[in-house]
């Protein structure tokens, strides 16, 4: 598991030198101002998402998780499919509230558990893990880094954004359940599962719940960096762990990406007539560029050159299902397990091609 996990962080690494190295290349040729360099940074977007990494620290250190898992536990009980539906619902749900890369590795642990108390192919468990996980996070302008960038750079209200998300989600819930009665509905479970106790602090859970509802409030009304800066400064004085233990160098990749794709669509965008606006190229477009740099700096990229958000909000969650590279949270995942992208890629052959389909007459209407 360490070498896994070390191969992660080398692999992240690599990828920030590069975008560190971008930086003032693409700045020289964007011919950017100094001063127009925050705004290259997009300070709202930026700071809601590192709000949302700050706060996914609050969830893992405050037990919160454990306890999801003894609740899937109680609530399971012998049916196959009653355990996987809490399991995915379960996953969904806290990708909702703590972002889907949070909830992969909060859950991704309970569904090699489950795997390995039930027998059940733990390929198929993670795959439907990993899946459920980019699913819950696509209802909510918070819920994943893409949809922060496009709630923030529109200054959209979260409920016109919700009318938009909300026909994506619920139909890829439905193909998701479908498919995961497919794979498990008529199995059955002969052991109780049996999870190790562990110490929670109930202060810092209910300090990250008072925090992440604060956070929504304040970035709905266009207020994120305050929000960073309060759950910064709370969680420092409440539990300095929680801010000692985010990932600051995701936090630091975030900064250059932001940097890296906003000077190359400054570049990019002089030489075109005019912005992109039919909807077919833009949610093509974005699948296709996703599975190469990943959705998340597809749509940095895409927010300056387009005012189709609709077909972006659409594209960009969609696009994180095709291949493990369409979504960081994937590639979490199976670095955290060490499932290659021919097993992931057979398992959500069927559930990809077809929400892809479904998306494409969503944004059609």
């Amino acid at each position: 598991m360490y070498s896994i996990i070390n191969r992660s962080v080398l692999s992240r690494n690599f990828i920030l030198s590069i975008s560190i190295i971008a930086a003032p290349i693409l700045l020289l040729f964007s011919r950017v101002d100094p001063s127009d360099i925050p705004r290259l940074l997009d300070i709202k977007s930026l700071s809601t998402i590192l709000f949302f990494l700050l706060i996914s620290r609050g969830f893992l250190v405050s037990g919160l998780s454990s306890r999801l898992a003894q609740w899937i536990r109680a609530k399971g009980k012998a049916r196959g499919f009653n355990i996987i539906l809490f399991y995915l619902l379960s996953t969904m749900i806290l990708s909702m509230l703590a972002t889907n890369d949070g909830a992969v590795l909060v859950m991704i642990p309970v569904g090699l558990k489950l795997s390995e108390i039930t027998g059940w192919n733990p390929i198929s468990i993670i795959v439907l893990g990993l899946i459920a996980a980019n699913t819950g996070s696509i209802l909510f302008p918070f819920g994943n880094p893409q949809n922060i960038i496009i709630w923030q750079y529109y200054n959209l209200s979260f409920t016109s954004f919700m009318r938009t998300s909300s026909l994506v989600f619920v139909t890829a819930s439905v193909v998701l359940l479908l498919v995961a009665y497919i794979e498990v509905g008529g199995k059955y479970l002969e052991e109780k599962v049996d999870y190790p106790r562990v110490q929670t602090s109930s202060a810092a859970g209910y300090t990250t719940l008072a925090l992440l509802l604060t956070g929504i409030i304040l970035s709905d009304r266009g207020y994120g960096p305050y929000a960073f800066l309060l759950a910064l400064a709370i969680f420092f004085i409440a539990d300095k762990y929680i801010v000692y233990s985010v990932d600051w160098s995701l936090a630091l990749l975030f900064v250059f990406l932001f940097l890296d794709f906003n000077s190359l669509a400054l570049i990019l965008s002089r030489h075109l007539t005019q912005l992109l606006t039919d909807t077919s190229v833009i949610y093509l477009g974005t699948l296709i560029t996703s599975q190469v740099i990943s959705n998340v700096p597809t749509t940095i990229f895409l927010t300056k050159i387009t005012h189709q958000w609709t077909s972006l909000v659409v594209s960009a969650n969609i696009a994180g299902y095709l291949t493990p590279i369409g979504s960081l949270a994937n590639l979490i995942g199976l670095r955290l397990t060490g499932i290659n992208w021919k097993d992931y890629l057979e398992k959500s052959l069927v559930f990809s091609f077809t929400i892809t389909i479904i998306g494409y007459i969503i944004t059609m209407i």
